[in-house]
């Protein structure tokens, strides 16, 4: 009988733990939610809900709201997902609490194939208006950041698969190849024309202004996909995480899901980056985050680190929008700023 009731003392625990979880994903979606609303809202040209729902705004109005402000909203909350669900992956599969695209590499790779099209194709033009740094092949740009971020996750995915290195070797290698695209981006600005290298410092200020519907359906396109393979795969990446031998042990191929999941997670930050540029610290941060609220089960943890991301993505947009306004500031400069205390805190705490 004893034996009985502390079974059943444990299950309710973990039911308990469960719906506690649920609770705090759905609050977290509640308050993105309340988020996207104020965001919507408030600005430099103040736009009534009342004026929105009851459909009296004017044509500028109309235009500020639906081209400018909500576009910029959900591309934050895809953007900030995406990259945390790329950090939350890869820190699991590399069991390795630093890795993230950004300390992978992809990120760099991805500001280096900008500053290749921006300095070599002509990218970057000074406008007549103000003088103002401007990117003029648009669409080059993002195509040529794109192929370097993807270039900067092949590299990582070689690696892991002909050399099948060690988890820690992996990002330290990323690490490294990072630097490299780094120095070689610098270089060019070092021996570019002025204009073309203050368009290539532009680029890589991550900036959600950047973003526009065709970054919105083209986000969605990669973004929906990969969150339901890595979501319906959280039973593997369970078993990834408690050991290699363990999840042998249970069916998982570990060398090919892992392989599949740096592919993926590669693509994924690729599109992100090569539309917004560079913004540290979102798939690092977000995902320790998520971890201590609703800790390693992946069948939280992912959508957890998802939302927390978008959720903190959209707050540093809207502080860069209201800090100086009217002047907007890049959305990187501000995640940097509140990521690097953010860090050092979480690593502290850690060795504790």
């Amino acid at each position: 009988m004893k034996y009985i009731s502390k079974e059943f003392e444990f299950y309710r625990e973990h039911e308990n733990k469960k719906k506690l979880k649920l609770i705090f994903l759905f609050s977290s979606f509640i308050f993105l939610f309340f988020l996207f609303g104020l965001s919507s809202f408030m600005g430099e040209i103040a736009i009534s809900p009342l004026k929105v729902f009851g459909g009296s705004l004017t044509e500028n109005e109309k235009y500020v709201f639906f081209n400018i402000r909500v576009v910029r909203i959900i591309s934050a909350i895809f953007a900030g997902a995406s990259l945390s669900l790329c950090g939350a992956v890869a820190q699991n599969i590399l069991k390795n609490p630093m890795a993230s695209p950004f300390t992978l590499g992809i990120s760099q790779g991805a500001a280096f194939g900008a500053s290749f099209a921006i300095i070599f194709l002509g990218g970057g033009t000074m406008s007549s208006y103000g003088e103002a740094v401007s990117i003029s092949s648009y669409p080059v740009t993002v195509v040529f950041a794109f192929i370097g971020a993807l270039s900067a996750g092949f590299f990582v995915f070689l690696m892991a698969y002909f050399k099948d290195a060690a988890p820690n070797t992996i990002v330290l290698t990323g690490v490294a190849l990072g630097s490299l695209f780094q120095a070689i981006t610098m270089f060019m600005q070092y021996f570019t024309s002025e204009t073309k290298a203050a368009a290539t410092l532009f680029w890589t200020f991550g900036d959600i202004s950047k973003g526009d519907y065709r970054f919105v359906y083209i986000i969605l396109f990669f973004f929906i996909p990969i969150f339901l393979f890595f979501f319906f795969s959280a039973a593997k990446l369970n078993a990834i995480l408690w050991g290699k031998d363990i999840a042998k042990t249970l069916g998982v191929k570990v060398k090919q899901f892992n392989l599949i999941s740096i592919l993926l997670i590669s693509v994924l930050t690729a599109a992100t980056t090569a539309f917004l540029g560079v913004i540290g610290f979102i798939g690092l941060i977000s995902p320790h985050l998520a971890k201590i609220i609703v800790g390693s089960d992946n069948k939280y943890f992912l959508p957890m680190s998802a939302i927390l991301g978008s959720i903190v993505l959209l707050l540093s947009d809207m502080v860069s929008r209201f800090i100086l306004a009217p002047a907007v500031i890049p959305v990187g400069i501000i995640t940097s700023f509140w990521g690097i205390p953010l860090l050092i805190f979480l690593i502290l705490k850690g060795q504790k």
